[in-house]
């Protein structure tokens, strides 16, 4: 009968179980919901999310619905409103990134939003962003970080996809402009024309913001374009926050981050330009093509190899003419596959107007994939890169991949100026190609203190340290509800983990008093003592548990 007893007792104890589990919220391993909470709290003023634009996770209300209030999800407030529903941007389901996620979308005519109080002392901005730079709009800037009296910083006029208005700043200079996991200079490194992920941080004050979407009070000067999440924070993120933020949005909105990308080259006819006449065709895209190769139509005054001002490898490079309009294009013998993403990088040289083109090419027809200006004056080489991803509606499938180099500068006349190229590389990638990032992985948990002391001591790392019990509702509910979470995953990459089971660490149990399980402690890399948790709301357990960590991290 006692046999009995104890196996309906645990039955009794495992359908319990089953039946808390399945009454909890439902937490997924990626981010498909729009409504989650950024993962990097501490200092954040301000969380604008296009998944929920009413603050309440109702998620995609709907396609061409009005925003004319944005709820701030900061918890501080700071609300965006338009000053009427003709100027109020509109919710666009399926607009940002790979994964299709809605968007606030911004007409390019006269949508802009102020905030309900000017956020002052801004250090970080994070947002994810794209831009419409459809012909009927040539005027248009794309306002990134918006004050209604200063420059505060935008993407350039017109053709420009630089963010120049970070030249002329006022106040809030940046120091450092992060584009898709990247460090990037923001004169020589244009915006991607599809979703980014942009990080800016600024130097003294900080800056003041308090409108989005306008540059200043110029009537003509609003985004044409959308916006997926934007915050501000009135710290200076850690790079360690940074790329916390990156990855979690990187999988919720599926835009890849560089250096995150397996590239397979792609072979090119004479990449160094090393072999005179090697590959040439004399026609190219509008006449009439011979064989895969370098060509240039100026070839008489501006051949495609020149001795000259070589200073990487092998005794040439490209040398282009502006006189003549110079330009040298290569087609591949690569077919092009939608959803694949490229990546071509250079050398240059002298190129204060260097135009770079990614086509798609056949012998009746030609689609721009992606292109670049390079404005570089110096007479030494600089390497440079320019990455696109083939959307469907390019309707590019099928055709060649080609490369086109064209110095568009206008000398005064009767006078010239040329440009140098060398060792061209071009590699293509598929989705399966694009690397987890590092910090996504799973957490690996450690189950004796010990190890985590020798792991911790070695990396330099703190140790979170998580006191459970077996079989126990409430160490369960915790792992339900966080620790099996893809945000903790990211904090804790800064962390040694380990879980340890009171009944078998008494020794500590006792020493630390250890009284309500589940407990958590963090500890420095010796094992010290640092800081701990243990009066954990089963409801929501996160909004104490982030905040430990990130301030211990």
């Amino acid at each position: 009968m006692i046999s009995i007893r104890r196996m309906s007792q645990s039955c009794m104890l495992r359908r319990a179980l089953l039946i808390l589990i399945a009454s909890l919220p439902c937490w997924t391993t990626g981010y498909a919901q729009t409504t989650t909470d950024l993962p990097v709290r501490k200092g954040l003023v301000l969380h604008l999310d296009a998944g929920d634009t009413d603050g309440r996770g109702n998620g995609d209300l709907g396609d061409s619905m009005v925003v004319q209030n944005w709820i701030d999800k900061s918890g501080q407030g700071n609300h965006a409103v338009s000053p009427t529903p003709l100027e109020s941007p509109k919710k666009g389901r399926g607009v940002m990134g790979p994964n299709l996620l809605p968007g606030v979308v911004f007409d390019g005519r006269n949508d802009f939003m102020i905030f309900n109080k000017a956020i002052a002392g801004v250090r970080t901005a994070v947002m994810v962003v794209y831009e419409d730079d459809a012909v009927q709009f040539p005027q248009t800037y794309a306002p990134l970080i918006c004050n209604s009296a200063r420059i505060i910083m935008h993407r350039g006029y017109r053709d420009s996809r630089y963010i120049e208005g970070a030249q002329y700043l006022s106040e809030g200079v940046p120091h450092k402009v992060r584009m898709n996991g990247k460090v990037i200079d923001q004169t020589q490194t244009k915006l991607e024309k599809d979703a980014a992920i942009i990080i800016v941080s600024f130097t003294g004050e900080g800056a003041t913001v308090d409108q989005l979407g306008r540059d200043r009070n110029f009537t003509d000067r609003v985004l044409h374009g959308g916006i997926g999440e934007y915050a501000l924070y009135d710290i200076l993120l850690t790079e360690t926050d940074m790329k916390i933020l990156e990855g979690y949005l990187s999988d919720k909105y599926g835009i890849p981050l560089s250096g995150n990308v397996r590239y397979t080259k792609i072979d090119l006819v004479n990449p160094g330009f090393e072999e005179p006449g090697t590959g040439k065709i004399w026609h190219g895209f509008d006449d009439n093509p011979d064989v895969p190769g370098w060509s240039s139509k100026q070839w008489k005054n501006s051949g495609i190899e020149f001795g000259h001002h070589v200073e990487r490898t092998g005794t040439s490079a490209a040398y282009l003419w502006a006189a003549e309009k110079a330009s040298c294009y290569q087609i591949t013998n690569h077919g092009i596959h939608d959803g694949e993403m490229y990546r071509l990088s250079f050398w240059a040289n002298n190129a204060p107007n260097l135009k770079v083109e990614l086509i798609g090419w056949t012998e009746t027809r030609e689609v721009p994939l992606a292109e670049a200006v390079f404005n570089h004056n110096s007479k030494d080489y600089m390497n440079y890169s320019l990455d696109c991803t083939v959307k469907p509606d390019l309707m590019a499938a099928g055709m060649w991949l080609g490369i086109r180099f064209t110095d568009i500068n206008t000398p005064p006349p009767g006078q010239n100026t040329w440009a140098y190229i060398d060792d061209v590389e071009l590699g293509y990638a598929r989705p399966a190609d694009v690397e987890t990032n590092p910090l996504h992985q799973s957490v690996s948990w450690l189950y004796s203190f010990e190890d985590a002391k020798r792991k911790a001591n070695a990396e330099k790392k703190k140790i979170l340290a998580v006191f459970i019990r077996q079989n126990d509702l409430a160490s369960t509910e915790l792992d339900v509800r966080v620790l099996n979470s893809k945000d903790f995953q990211l904090r804790s990459a800064g962390y040694v983990t380990v879980k340890l089971d009171v009944d078998a660490n008494v020794e500590m149990v006792e020493h630390y008093r250890i009284v309500v399980i589940p407990t958590v402690m963090i500890f420095d890399s010796r094992g010290h003592y640092l800081d701990g948790l243990s009066s954990i709301n089963s409801e929501r357990p996160d909004e104490q548990l982030y905040p430990l960590m990130d301030k211990m991290r």
